[in-house]
Protein backbone atom coordinates (compact mmCIF):
# COMPACT_ATOMS: atom_id res chain seq x y z
CA UNK A 1 0.00 0.00 0.00
CA UNK A 2 2.83 2.20 0.57
CA UNK A 3 5.35 3.66 -2.28
CA UNK A 4 6.87 6.73 -3.26
CA UNK A 5 4.16 8.62 -4.88
CA UNK A 6 1.19 7.67 -2.72
CA UNK A 7 -0.36 5.74 -0.11
CA UNK A 8 -3.71 3.61 -0.68
CA UNK A 9 -6.45 4.13 1.95
CA UNK A 10 -9.77 3.24 2.46
CA UNK A 11 -12.38 6.14 3.98
CA UNK A 12 -13.01 6.70 7.61
CA UNK A 13 -16.68 6.78 7.43
CA UNK A 14 -18.63 9.45 8.93
CA UNK A 15 -20.22 8.15 12.47
CA UNK A 16 -23.71 9.82 10.80
CA UNK A 17 -23.57 6.46 8.92
CA UNK A 18 -22.01 3.60 11.03
CA UNK A 19 -23.06 1.48 13.62
CA UNK A 20 -23.85 1.01 17.33
CA UNK A 21 -20.23 0.39 18.53
CA UNK A 22 -19.72 -1.60 21.88
CA UNK A 23 -16.91 0.20 23.72
CA UNK A 24 -15.89 -1.49 26.90
CA UNK A 25 -19.29 -1.12 28.90
CA UNK A 26 -21.19 1.57 26.64
CA UNK A 27 -22.98 1.66 23.69
CA UNK A 28 -22.05 4.43 21.23
CA UNK A 29 -22.55 6.44 18.50
CA UNK A 30 -19.91 9.42 17.50
CA UNK A 31 -21.98 11.68 15.38
CA UNK A 32 -20.76 14.63 12.87
CA UNK A 33 -17.13 13.02 12.66
CA UNK A 34 -15.91 14.90 9.81
CA UNK A 35 -13.57 17.18 11.36
CA UNK A 36 -12.00 14.25 12.83
CA UNK A 37 -11.76 11.93 9.56
CA UNK A 38 -10.58 14.83 7.22
CA UNK A 39 -7.33 15.57 9.84
CA UNK A 40 -6.88 11.46 9.87
CA UNK A 41 -7.12 10.84 6.38
CA UNK A 42 -4.31 13.43 5.70
CA UNK A 43 -2.32 12.27 8.25
CA UNK A 44 -2.76 8.26 7.17
CA UNK A 45 -1.99 9.12 3.94
CA UNK A 46 1.30 11.15 4.60
CA UNK A 47 2.66 8.42 6.00
CA UNK A 48 4.07 7.54 2.55
CA UNK A 49 7.15 10.49 3.51
CA UNK A 50 9.53 7.91 5.15
CA UNK A 51 10.74 10.94 7.87
CA UNK A 52 6.97 10.93 8.89
CA UNK A 53 5.70 7.24 9.07
CA UNK A 54 9.09 7.19 11.31
CA UNK A 55 7.53 9.88 13.76
CA UNK A 56 4.17 7.88 13.61
CA UNK A 57 5.28 4.09 14.19
CA UNK A 58 7.30 6.10 16.98
CA UNK A 59 4.19 8.37 18.69
CA UNK A 60 3.19 7.93 22.17
CA UNK A 61 0.13 10.04 22.19
CA UNK A 62 -3.45 8.48 21.71
CA UNK A 63 -3.84 10.25 18.63
CA UNK A 64 -0.99 9.11 16.38
CA UNK A 65 -1.31 6.00 17.83
CA UNK A 66 -4.67 5.60 16.27
CA UNK A 67 -2.95 6.91 13.13
CA UNK A 68 -0.59 4.10 13.05
CA UNK A 69 -3.39 1.55 13.93
CA UNK A 70 -5.61 3.15 10.77
CA UNK A 71 -2.62 3.08 8.26
CA UNK A 72 -1.94 -0.77 9.23
CA UNK A 73 -5.66 -2.29 9.69
CA UNK A 74 -8.00 0.21 7.15
CA UNK A 75 -11.70 0.99 8.55
CA UNK A 76 -11.65 -1.93 10.64
CA UNK A 77 -14.33 -2.23 13.33
CA UNK A 78 -11.26 -2.26 15.80
CA UNK A 79 -10.37 1.34 14.15
CA UNK A 80 -14.34 2.51 14.84
CA UNK A 81 -14.04 1.45 18.10
CA UNK A 82 -11.22 3.59 18.88
CA UNK A 83 -12.11 6.44 17.17
CA UNK A 84 -15.07 6.57 19.36
CA UNK A 85 -12.78 6.01 22.24
CA UNK A 86 -10.79 9.70 21.14
CA UNK A 87 -14.01 11.28 20.60
CA UNK A 88 -15.68 10.27 23.86
CA UNK A 89 -12.89 11.53 25.78
CA UNK A 90 -13.14 14.93 24.64
CA UNK A 91 -15.07 16.84 27.12
CA UNK A 92 -16.11 19.75 24.91
CA UNK A 93 -18.83 17.50 22.62
CA UNK A 94 -22.13 17.04 23.67
CA UNK A 95 -23.07 14.02 24.66
CA UNK A 96 -26.39 12.70 25.73
CA UNK A 97 -27.90 8.82 26.97
CA UNK A 98 -30.96 7.89 24.38
CA UNK A 99 -33.52 5.94 25.93
CA UNK A 100 -32.15 2.56 24.29
CA UNK A 101 -29.15 3.49 26.66
CA UNK A 102 -27.05 4.19 24.05
CA UNK A 103 -24.36 7.17 24.36
CA UNK A 104 -24.69 9.52 21.71
CA UNK A 105 -21.09 11.71 21.37
CA UNK A 106 -21.49 14.79 18.92
CA UNK A 107 -18.41 15.67 17.50
CA UNK A 108 -19.16 18.23 15.63
CA UNK A 109 -17.06 21.44 16.02
CA UNK A 110 -14.62 23.72 14.20
CA UNK A 111 -11.99 21.65 12.54
CA UNK A 112 -9.39 24.38 14.38
CA UNK A 113 -11.08 23.74 17.58
CA UNK A 114 -11.27 20.01 16.81
CA UNK A 115 -7.45 20.06 16.19
CA UNK A 116 -6.70 21.41 19.39
CA UNK A 117 -9.43 19.18 21.72
CA UNK A 118 -7.67 15.43 19.89
CA UNK A 119 -4.37 16.44 19.02
CA UNK A 120 -3.36 19.11 22.13
CA UNK A 121 0.27 17.66 22.77
CA UNK A 122 0.80 17.03 18.78
CA UNK A 123 2.73 20.77 18.76
CA UNK A 124 3.59 22.40 15.41
CA UNK A 125 5.98 24.70 17.23
CA UNK A 126 7.57 25.65 20.20
CA UNK A 127 8.96 28.89 20.90
CA UNK A 128 11.47 29.56 23.78
CA UNK A 129 11.78 33.34 24.84
CA UNK A 130 14.90 33.58 27.00
CA UNK A 131 16.10 36.87 29.14
CA UNK A 132 19.66 37.13 29.01
CA UNK A 133 19.26 40.02 31.75
CA UNK A 134 17.45 38.00 34.65
CA UNK A 135 17.05 34.50 33.56
CA UNK A 136 13.57 34.24 33.07
CA UNK A 137 13.01 31.13 30.28
CA UNK A 138 9.09 31.17 29.22
CA UNK A 139 8.22 28.49 26.65
CA UNK A 140 5.33 28.45 24.48
CA UNK A 141 3.88 25.26 22.85
CA UNK A 142 0.91 25.82 20.18
CA UNK A 143 -1.17 22.98 18.33
CA UNK A 144 -2.44 25.42 16.05
CA UNK A 145 0.25 27.07 13.75
CA UNK A 146 -1.24 30.83 13.38
CA UNK A 147 -0.68 33.11 10.10
CA UNK A 148 -1.03 36.29 8.83
CA UNK A 149 -3.97 36.01 6.67
CA UNK A 150 -3.78 39.59 5.33
CA UNK A 151 -0.71 38.27 3.27
CA UNK A 152 -2.54 35.30 2.10
CA UNK A 153 -5.85 37.33 1.00
CA UNK A 154 -3.24 39.56 -0.71
CA UNK A 155 -0.46 37.40 -2.48
CA UNK A 156 -2.05 33.81 -2.15
CA UNK A 157 -0.83 30.83 -0.73
CA UNK A 158 3.01 31.71 -2.39
CA UNK A 159 3.52 33.18 0.76
CA UNK A 160 2.48 30.76 2.97
CA UNK A 161 6.04 31.40 4.61
CA UNK A 162 5.91 34.61 4.98
CA UNK A 163 2.63 34.32 6.49
CA UNK A 164 3.40 31.78 9.16
CA UNK A 165 6.64 34.32 10.18
CA UNK A 166 4.22 37.30 10.48
CA UNK A 167 1.51 35.14 12.58
CA UNK A 168 2.81 35.14 15.53
CA UNK A 169 2.05 37.84 18.22
CA UNK A 170 5.68 38.59 19.52
CA UNK A 171 5.98 40.48 22.85
CA UNK A 172 9.87 40.54 23.38
CA UNK A 173 9.96 42.13 26.63
CA UNK A 174 10.67 40.55 29.54
CA UNK A 175 7.56 39.88 31.97
CA UNK A 176 9.93 40.05 34.87
CA UNK A 177 12.54 42.96 34.26
CA UNK A 178 10.87 44.27 31.18
CA UNK A 179 14.50 43.85 29.33
CA UNK A 180 14.10 42.56 25.40
CA UNK A 181 14.39 38.75 25.37
CA UNK A 182 16.06 36.78 22.85
CA UNK A 183 13.54 33.79 20.69
CA UNK A 184 14.16 30.65 19.47
CA UNK A 185 11.41 29.03 17.31
CA UNK A 186 11.40 25.22 16.46
CA UNK A 187 8.53 23.12 14.72
CA UNK A 188 7.06 19.95 15.57
CA UNK A 189 6.58 16.26 12.63
CA UNK A 190 3.43 18.28 11.71
CA UNK A 191 2.06 22.12 10.75
CA UNK A 192 -1.59 22.67 11.28
CA UNK A 193 -2.07 25.79 9.74
CA UNK A 194 -5.28 27.76 10.29
CA UNK A 195 -6.65 29.44 7.31
CA UNK A 196 -10.33 30.50 5.97
CA UNK A 197 -9.48 31.36 2.21
CA UNK A 198 -10.98 30.48 -0.66
CA UNK A 199 -7.66 29.16 -3.42
CA UNK A 200 -6.87 26.96 -6.24
CA UNK A 201 -5.28 23.90 -4.29
CA UNK A 202 -2.72 23.56 -6.70
CA UNK A 203 -1.39 26.87 -5.75
CA UNK A 204 -0.31 25.90 -2.28
CA UNK A 205 3.31 25.09 -2.41
CA UNK A 206 4.47 21.25 -2.40
CA UNK A 207 6.54 22.48 -0.03
CA UNK A 208 8.22 25.16 2.35
CA UNK A 209 11.44 25.83 4.36
CA UNK A 210 11.44 27.46 8.01
CA UNK A 211 14.08 27.82 10.37
CA UNK A 212 16.53 25.16 8.16
CA UNK A 213 13.21 22.90 8.58
CA UNK A 214 12.01 20.88 5.29
CA UNK A 215 8.19 20.31 5.14
CA UNK A 216 6.02 19.14 2.78
CA UNK A 217 2.49 19.48 1.84
CA UNK A 218 0.44 16.82 3.21
CA UNK A 219 -3.44 17.90 2.31
CA UNK A 220 -5.85 20.19 3.43
CA UNK A 221 -9.31 20.15 5.32
CA UNK A 222 -11.96 22.02 2.81
CA UNK A 223 -15.15 23.07 4.38
CA UNK A 224 -18.58 22.89 2.44
CA UNK A 225 -20.97 25.24 3.12
CA UNK A 226 -24.56 24.87 4.84
CA UNK A 227 -27.16 22.87 2.39
CA UNK A 228 -29.85 23.65 4.23
CA UNK A 229 -31.07 25.45 7.41
CA UNK A 230 -30.59 22.42 9.64
CA UNK A 231 -26.89 21.71 8.05
CA UNK A 232 -24.22 22.20 10.28
CA UNK A 233 -21.71 21.95 6.75
CA UNK A 234 -19.37 19.10 6.06
CA UNK A 235 -15.53 19.13 5.88
CA UNK A 236 -13.39 17.05 3.78
CA UNK A 237 -10.19 15.97 3.13
CA UNK A 238 -7.91 16.55 -0.18
CA UNK A 239 -4.75 14.83 -0.75
CA UNK A 240 -2.28 15.38 -3.35
CA UNK A 241 -1.22 12.10 -5.08
CA UNK A 242 1.47 11.94 -7.91
CA UNK A 243 -1.00 13.08 -10.28
CA UNK A 244 -4.36 14.17 -8.99
CA UNK A 245 -5.98 15.25 -6.08
CA UNK A 246 -7.94 12.71 -3.75
CA UNK A 247 -11.31 13.57 -2.09
CA UNK A 248 -12.00 11.93 1.31
CA UNK A 249 -15.40 12.13 1.80
CA UNK A 250 -16.40 10.72 5.05
CA UNK A 251 -19.94 10.21 4.08
CA UNK A 252 -19.18 7.96 0.68
CA UNK A 253 -17.38 4.47 0.86
CA UNK A 254 -14.75 5.33 -1.32
CA UNK A 255 -12.22 7.99 -2.28
CA UNK A 256 -12.45 9.91 -5.21
CA UNK A 257 -10.44 12.25 -8.08
CA UNK A 258 -11.08 15.50 -7.87
CA UNK A 259 -11.68 18.51 -10.18
CA UNK A 260 -12.00 21.11 -8.45
CA UNK A 261 -10.17 24.76 -9.38
CA UNK A 262 -10.94 26.82 -5.70
CA UNK A 263 -12.05 25.46 -2.22
CA UNK A 264 -12.21 26.64 1.16
CA UNK A 265 -9.56 25.75 3.07
CA UNK A 266 -9.77 26.04 6.35
CA UNK A 267 -6.61 23.78 7.81
CA UNK A 268 -3.91 22.96 5.52
CA UNK A 269 -1.18 20.57 6.99
CA UNK A 270 2.11 19.88 6.30
CA UNK A 271 4.81 17.18 7.72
Amino acid sequence: NINKKHITLGVLLNGNICPVLKVGSNNIIVKNTCGFDSIVQILAAACVYDKFKVFIDTATTNAFKFIKSFVQLGSTKIIYKMCAKILKSVTCFLKDIEMSNILKVDACSNVINLCEYVFPENYSYIEIRTCQTCGNIKMIKKCILSINEEILYQHGYAKIVDAIKEGRIVNLRCNKCDEVRIMSVSYGAQLFIESSIMTDLDDIPYSIKLNEQHFTHAGCVVYHGQSSEMSVGHYTAYVCNSTNWIEYDDLLRKPKKCVKPKSDVNLCIYV
